[in-house]
């Protein structure tokens, strides 16, 4: 656990340093002065943007801990161990795939805002394109993830590819929907948003609780957490893709 603590936080201290190294030699710190007048003009206009996304990303925690509370509790610790080592690896594509989309989608839906263009069309383009580009991914754990899991970490992990084909769905759409979900930033529809993180954490308690008091095994637990995220996920995405079509002075 030492090992574990300590390399993060190494990772992250050289991650800081090779970064700040890399901005100062593009700015120098003459370059980085502020307003202070100008700073807490923009502190005031966007004060609700730290409030809202600090209640969601602490949802988004509460999500993940969750489920691991409640694997811990009702389960057996081997499970919520083939549950972490699968979480872990589908999110890989997160980081791969989809952080770099994300980045591109933000600057060109910010830059269509302001120029007045409309972001359906851009919106509507880039869930075709994730959907087209993502879905070998839940393809391909349905059809060998435990083999995946075993070949790449060993013949004891073969559950954790079990649950990794079961979930992959749900992280499919998560993937699609992490890019666009932008836009509610853009054109200050972040209220609406945490709204729809309320209710899906709400759901996902409730069908974690209920499946795990059933006496449901871990399997048709996560098969039923999967589908009801999958549900709210589109529900989501087609939200996103309804607000992108209002016109820019309504919003």
């Amino acid at each position: 656990a030492k090992g574990l603590l300590f390399g993060t936080m190494a990772g992250q201290m050289i991650s800081f340093i090779l970064l700040s190294v890399i901005v100062l030699r593009k700015f120098p710190l003459s370059s980085l002065r502020f307003s202070v007048k100008e700073l807490k003009e923009t502190f005031i206009k966007y004060i609700e943007f730290p409030k809202i996304n600090i209640l969601q990303g602490f949802l988004d925690m509460f999500q993940m801990g969750i489920l691991v509370l409640f694997l811990s509790k009702y389960y057996t610790p081997e499970v919520t161990g083939f549950y972490s080592q699968c979480m872990r690896v589908l999110q890989i594509p997160m980081r791969l795939l989809v952080l770099p989309v994300s980045h591109v989608f933000f600057a060109e839906a910010s830059e269509r805002y302001r120029n007045n263009i409309s972001l359906y069309p851009l919106v509507k383009k880039t869930i075709i394109k994730s959907f087209l580009y993502l879905l070998p991914v839940p393809l391909i754990l349905i059809a060998f993830g435990p083999l995946i899991f075993s070949i790449a970490f060993g013949s004891v992990w073969n559950e954790a590819g079990v649950y990794a084909r079961i979930l992959s769905f749900w992280i499919f759409f998560e993937l699609i929907r992490a890019p666009i979900i932008q836009i509610a930033s853009i054109i200050g529809k972040q209220k609406q948003i945490l709204f729809f993180a309320i209710a899906n954490a709400m759901v996902f308690t409730i069908v974690i609780f209920a499946s795990s008091k059933s006496g449901l095994n871990v399997r048709n637990t996560l098969l039923l957490v999967s589908i009801s995220q999958v549900v709210m996920n589109i529900v989501v995405v087609l939200y996103l893709l309804k607000i992108s079509r209002l016109k820019l002075n309504e919003h």
